[in-house]
Parts: C-alpha cells; sequence; structure tokens
C-alpha cells in the first residue's frame, strides 16, 4: 500500500511539474472601440493612439493596419498631461471633442458628454466614453484599449 501511495504521488508531482512546464504567460490585449450610437451598435477590432505635443488623439481602426475607414470614431484630447481622469467633451474647437466620421462627407462631432481615461501604460491606453452629437444622437456604454504609436 506504501508503494502504490508512494508511485502516485510521484506520478502526480511529476505530472503537475511537466503540465507547469507549458504553461505560459501570454497576455494578449484586445485593442477596439466600442459604443453604441442611437440604436446602433459600433465596434472595430483595433484601435491606436497617438500623442501630438500635448494632444492625444485616440481612433478606432477597422483592420489590423493603422489606416483609417469609414465609419470610425475619433476622440480629442488638447493639453493632455498623461493624467487618468475624466474630460468634459464638447464641440468647441480646441476642447477635448469625439466625432464618428460615417464617411467622408457625413461625420457626428460631440455636443456635450464625458470621457474618462481609466488606464495608461508606456504601451496603451483605455477608456470609457458617452456624449450626445450635435444632431442630438446619443452615443452610450462606448469604451476603448488603443495601442500608444510613438
Amino acid at each position: 500500500m506504501n508503494k502504490v501511495f508512494i508511485l502516485v504521488s510521484v506520478l502526480f508531482i511529476g505530472g503537475m511539474a511537466a503540465f507547469s512546464g507549458c504553461i505560459k504567460d501570454h497576455t494578449y490585449t484586445n485593442y477596439y472601440m466600442k459604443a453604441n450610437i442611437g440604436p446602433n451598435q459600433f465596434e472595430t477590432g483595433n484601435c491606436m493612439a497617438s500623442i501630438s505635443g500635448t494632444t492625444l488623439a485616440v481612433q478606432s481602426l477597422n483592420n489590423s493596419a493603422p489606416i483609417l475607414s469609414y465609419p470610425y470614431m475619433e476622440l480629442s484630447i488638447p493639453n493632455w498631461i498623461g493624467a487618468l481622469g475624466s474630460y468634459y467633451l464638447d464641440s468647441v474647437y480646441g476642447h477635448p471633442h469625439m466625432i464618428y466620421y460615417n464617411s467622408a462627407v457625413e461625420k457626428k462631432i460631440s455636443m456635450y458628454g464625458y470621457v474618462t481615461i481609466n488606464a495608461v501604460t508606456e504601451n496603451l491606453i483605455s477608456g470609457i466614453f458617452y456624449y450626445t452629437n450635435t444632431d442630438t444622437v446619443s452615443v452610450s456604454e462606448g469604451a476603448f484599449t488603443a495601442k500608444i504609436y510613438k
């Protein structure tokens, strides 16, 4: 009986060691932007952020390349200092705002709302947002995680 217990223990410990050696720490980040625009859902499988001077720009992408294609959304926060927090969105030039581009000739600009930046690392930024467009369409349950391009 003792030999069986020892054999089972050795096999169990050996198996655990073998399996733990196969476990890798794969940390994949899904870059995306999504929101409900009125009754319609918007979601892209890629999102990029860039910082030019003190302006943070976050853009949704419809493909894996950093190329914009319609429809897409864009967030701009001028005078951003890299801080977490909430920013009031409006349609005044030079203030934080969001734009939904449905086509090359049709865009919807934020009239009022908020964006909250809730995480910033060396490689990514994420946040949530809601606002009303200048055409009074509500954008709700907005969220993004973007890769920061340098």
